[in-house]
């Protein structure tokens, strides 16, 4: 049996960190998962889902530019003394690819893949210019390549071969359900109300500041509208103190993993980001007929039941809040199926993925 090693640039709180954990519930112990983070948190609900009897999370410090050169040294010396455990290695964010792999591939880690989540490194400009100018030598560090889409394919690996892993869910965790529908409503005491639903980080990149200037036109016609802000992240405060100013219902949830419940309970997804590399929380909600607004900065594929609105970033709010108005009204149904059929059944892919991941080890000598 074989040793993987997937390398975290910080504790997830995402979509990234969701779809870690759909694939490793769902390996077949046909090798062990290890972990590198770059955090300083300890037994967060993320690592113990993913922590097993047989595997290690290793920790290094959280990754700050003012720290970089101690950050080299303690990388380095993490791959002097492991490097040779390891035939494949899985790195989830390019930006630190010059970091771990330079490294890595010096003392001998064979099988080197870079996953590309996103079609941007960051939601800041001057993050995004230095991102790139580091990961400039990705393809001489990197000798695999994983997106979640072909726009996040494209955007770092250009016309090069490419895994995609899908972004893929249990869709019988999120098939719609009647009796928790009404009984997460009770809970909530939204019963009689049309409930917008916002699930993701509370940061840049997923707009949540435009979720609030749109449910508060959307609120303008229905005065009884909810809207559940589910996640956490650095803008948390400055939202807070922006609802406050609405006078609307907005209640902020923090991070929950009741995404299933409350994608049940809502009456539709609005998700304005600024640019996604694929949208987990759209697929899950489509398994259950959960309407979605999205910005255009979607890739297509995360369109499969026909449920989904692309709007430019550049309409006016009133023009999302219609949106919203229309999405209200549509009956619910079961569309687990066509999940399915898309390629999003994290069964299948799961397999699908130990099946390379054996490939890989035998094409790179990796045995133990």
């Amino acid at each position: 049996m074989f040793r993987i090693l997937y390398i975290l640039s910080n504790e997830p709180n995402g979509g990234v960190g969701a779809v870690i954990e759909n694939y490793v519930s769902h390996f077949h112990d046909r090798f062990i998962v290890d972990y590198l983070i770059y955090t300083e948190q300890r037994d967060t609900p993320f690592q113990k889902t993913i922590k097993t009897e047989n595997n290690r999370i290793y920790y290094l410090p959280e990754l700050r530019i003012r720290d970089y050169l101690s950050l080299q040294k303690k990388t380095n010396q993490f791959f002097r003394e492991h490097a040779h455990e390891y035939c494949i290695a899985h790195l989830h964010f390019a930006g630190i690819a010059s970091l771990v792999y330079q490294p890595a591939k010096k003392y001998g880690l064979p099988c080197r893949i870079t996953h590309s989540h996103n079609p941007r490194l960051s939601d800041s400009a001057w993050k995004e210019l230095r991102n790139r100018m580091i990961t400039g030598n990705l393809k001489k560090v990197s000798n695999e390549y994983f997106a979640c889409s072909r726009d996040a394919g494209r955007y770092l690996f250009g016309d090069s071969p490419v895994y995609y892993m899908h972004n893929a869910i249990d869709p019988e965790a999120f098939r719609y359900d009647e009796q928790l529908r009404q009984k997460t409503r009770e809970q909530y005491g939204i019963e009689d109300k049309h409930v917008v639903l916002f699930s993701g980080r509370l940061e840049k990149q997923k707009n949540p500041e435009r979720v609030i200037e749109i449910f508060s036109v959307f609120a303008e016609k229905d005065p009884e509208a909810v809207l559940l802000m589910a996640g956490s992240g650095s803008l948390d405060e400055q939202l807070h103190q922006q609802a406050e100013k609405t006078g609307k219902d907005i209640r902020f949830l923090g991070y929950t993993r009741e995404i299933a419940a409350l994608n049940q309970a809502a009456d539709v997804l609005l998700l304005p980001s600024e640019f996604e590399g694929f949208g987990i929380s759209a697929i899950e909600a489509q398994v259950s007929g959960l309407p979605c607004v999205l910005s255009d900065r979607f890739p297509e594929e995360v369109d499969i039941t026909g449920d989904v609105v692309h709007l430019s970033l550049n309409e006016d709010n009133s023009v999302w809040a219609e949106a919203l108005h229309a999405s209200v009204q549509k009956p619910r149904a079961d569309h687990s199926r066509e999940i399915i059929d898309a390629g999003y059944d994290i069964h299948t892919e799961a397999e699908k993925l130990e099946d390379y991941y054996e490939e890989l080890a035998k094409k790179y000598g990796g045995t133990q």
